[in-house]
């Protein structure tokens, strides 16, 4: 296969950054023990970094057209060697294959990708090898800990706990409108939030949405028997 050729070195001149996460430096490249998946693994990060739509995909065919990279995956003109990373990858929980009209379409094990893989087995969504984004009512609704983050402030364990248990206790709808009436009020605070949802539980939510005059939902959790969760 000829002898590989050596690194140059990095340059100074601003390039284009692979972002690697956490979870993925500490779990699953530790746990890689194939050479050709956990180069498969980084080319994925750098292909998908690549790509400017929401739900980055690769078939088997696409890779085969960058014949220096299948190269060397160590069998050159094999595309069973890449097959075998494509496997490994999808084993080791880093891929999704989800096949379509024949193809098999590879998406990384993130919240987008098994979003795009439970829409098209759903068939809510169709995909083509232009890459055509999935319907926008596809997005992922946040997570109440997102949501908390963008809008009250920085997730800390003893939050983190109090959300798990409204998770389990009250509708995602209804957090999501517990923390926008919060921040409506300027009351950034989660006491507030939960203030408003221990109320809906206990005297009913008007399911009609009308929750326009913010100074009147204000004077509600601020002067009642919940004053007490309410940072003045």
């Amino acid at each position: 296969m000829g002898t590989p050729e050596s690194f140059a070195g990095f340059s100074s001149e601003g390039q284009h950054t692979v972002v690697i996460s956490e979870s993925l430096l500490s779990d699953l490249l530790l746990n890689i023990d194939n050479l050709a998946a956990l180069k498969l693994a980084l080319y994925f990060l750098w292909r998908f970094s690549l790509m400017d739509t929401r739900f980055p995909f690769l078939t088997q065919a696409q890779i085969l057209e960058d014949e220096k990279f299948v190269q060397s995956l160590h069998a050159p003109g094999d595309p069973g060697s890449l097959k075998a990373a494509l496997d490994a990858c999808t084993t080791q929980g880093f891929l999704l294959e989800v096949e379509f009209n024949q193809v098999g379409y590879y998406f990384l094990n993130s919240p987008a990708g098994r979003t795009a893989v439970a829409a098209i087995k759903d068939g809510r969504w169709r995909p083509n090898l232009e890459n055509e984004l999935p319907v926008e009512y596809l997005r992922e609704r946040p997570t109440i800990y997102k949501l908390y983050e963008a809008n009250i402030g920085p997730l800390t364990p003893m939050v983190a706990d109090m959300l798990r248990d409204a998770e389990n206790a009250y509708p995602v709808e209804w957090i999501e409108e517990a923390i926008s009436i919060a921040v409506q009020n300027n009351k950034r605070s989660w006491r507030y939030a939960e203030a408003i949802l221990r109320r809906w539980q206990e005297e009913g939510r008007d399911e009609r949405g009308n929750r326009k005059d913010s100074q009147t939902d204000r004077k509600r959790y601020t002067d009642g028997e919940y004053s007490d969760y309410i940072e003045h």
